[in-house]
């Protein structure tokens, strides 16, 4: 959700990722969705939730552990300037066997 005083913006390709974490340190960053569409990005207005579809996570790893998502989002449409990174991921998850 966009928390933020301003419009962000997030690209038109993957955007959401997710990363395992091992060895005290986040690693093996992996797409998790993609949008398709015309132009470089779109806008996530003050207030909007991006979301998707439900995925099975097998899809990125099978393994147990603690994950989390990482959100491309950007303050301009050429995300040439990202939004700090602890303002655009998600708290840890744990998957279990």
């Amino acid at each position: 959700m966009n928390l933020g005083p301003a419009v962000v913006y997030a690209p038109m390709n993957e955007y959401v990722y997710v990363e395992r974490r091992e060895g005290g340190r986040w690693q093996d960053r992996h797409p998790w969705f993609a949008v398709d569409g015309l132009g470089i990005s779109f806008p996530v207005d003050v207030g909007d939730t991006l979301s998707g579809f439900s995925m099975n996570f097998a899809y990125v790893d099978r393994r147990p552990g603690v994950y989390r998502f990482v959100f491309e989002v950007a303050f301009d449409s050429l995300g040439r300037r990202l939004v700090p990174e602890e303002q655009r991921v998600s708290p840890p998850f744990e998957l279990t066997p």
